[in-house]
C-alpha cells in the first residue's frame, strides 16, 4: 500500500504538468493592415510601356470567433487599394483604384504553445468593382480605361503566427494578441482593360489584380465568454546514468 502511494505521488505532478491549460477569450475585434505587390499583364510584343511598381494596400476591421482550440472563423470589412505604375517613353502613368472589401475566413491552428500558435487560413470575399469607361488625355499619349465587373471575388490562402502579449491591458479579462503572416490573393475577375495610345502605337494592359503580400493584425478580446485550451508541453527526457564499470 505504501509503495502504491509513493508511486502515485511521483507520477501525479507529471500528469498535472502534461495537462496544463489556460483560459482565452472566445470573441475578438481586430484591426488588420496589409501590404503587397500586384502583377502586370501587357500585350505581348511591345516595348514602349513597361510595368514600374505595382504596390497594393488594405485596411480591415475584423470580427473573430474562436470555435475551439483548432478552428477560428472571422468576418472582415475594409478597403483595398491599387497603385499600378507604368513607365512609358516620356512619362509614368498610374492606374489607381480603391474600393470596399468584404471577406470571411476559417483558420486551422496547430503547434499551440505558451503564448504562441501557428496556423493556416483560407479567406474568400469580394471587392467592389468598376463598370464604366473614361479617357485620360496627355500631350503625347492617351489612356482609355474600361471596367466590366461590379464585383471582384477572390480567394486568399494565408499562413502565419499568432502571439499573445505578456501583460493584459488595463481592465481587460484576457490578453490581447497579434498576428503576422503572408498571403496570396487570387482574383476571379480581372480589374479591367487599359488601352494606351502613343504615337500610333496601341498598348493593351489587362491586370488581374492578384496580390502577393504580408499582413499584421491586432486582436482585442471582446465579451465575457471564454475557452479552456490545453497547451502542448515539451517533455524533457530523463538523464541517462551510465555505469562506469561498463566501459572497463
Amino acid at each position: 500500500m505504501k509503495t502504491s502511494i509513493c508511486i502515485l505521488a511521483l507520477i501525479l505532478p507529471a500528469l498535472l504538468f502534461g495537462q496544463k491549460s489556460r483560459n482565452i477569450n472566445k470573441y475578438s475585434i481586430g484591426l488588420e493592415v496589409e501590404i503587397g505587390h500586384s502583377f502586370p499583364n501587357f500585350s505581348a510584343g511591345q516595348t514602349n510601356w513597361k510595368a514600374s511598381f505595382y504596390p497594393t494596400g488594405g485596411l480591415n476591421v475584423l470580427f473573430v470567433n474562436r470555435i475551439n482550440k483548432t478552428w477560428i472563423s472571422e468576418l472582415g470589412f475594409g478597403i483595398t487599394a491599387y497603385a499600378l505604375s507604368n513607365r512609358g517613353p516620356q512619362d509614368h502613368y498610374v492606374l489607381d483604384f480603391a474600393s470596399p472589401t468584404v471577406s470571411t475566413g476559417i483558420s486551422y491552428n496547430f503547434r499551440y504553445q505558451k503564448n504562441k500558435e501557428h496556423f493556416i487560413r483560407l479567406t474568400s470575399g469580394f471587392q467592389t468593382g468598376y463598370q464604366g469607361n473614361f479617357v485620360d488625355v496627355y500631350e503625347t499619349y492617351s489612356v482609355s480605361v474600361e471596367g466590366k465587373h461590379k464585383l471582384y471575388p477572390f480567394i486568399r490562402p494565408e499562413i502565419g503566427i499568432r502571439k499573445y502579449f505578456k501583460q493584459k491591458m488595463k481592465g481587460a479579462r484576457y490578453k490581447t494578441c497579434y498576428e503576422f503572416g503572408t498571403f496570396f490573393r487570387y482574383n476571379l475577375n480581372p480589374l479591367g482593360i487599359a488601352t494606351i495610345r502613343d504615337d500610333d502605337v496601341e498598348v493593351r494592359l489587362e491586370p488581374r489584380g492578384n496580390i502577393m503580400g504580408a499582413y499584421f493584425k491586432v486582436l482585442f478580446p471582446a465579451g465575457k465568454k471564454r475557452l479552456r485550451i490545453k497547451q502542448e508541453q515539451t517533455k524533457e527526457l530523463s538523464p541517462v546514468i551510465y555505469n562506469p564499470r561498463f566501459f572497463k
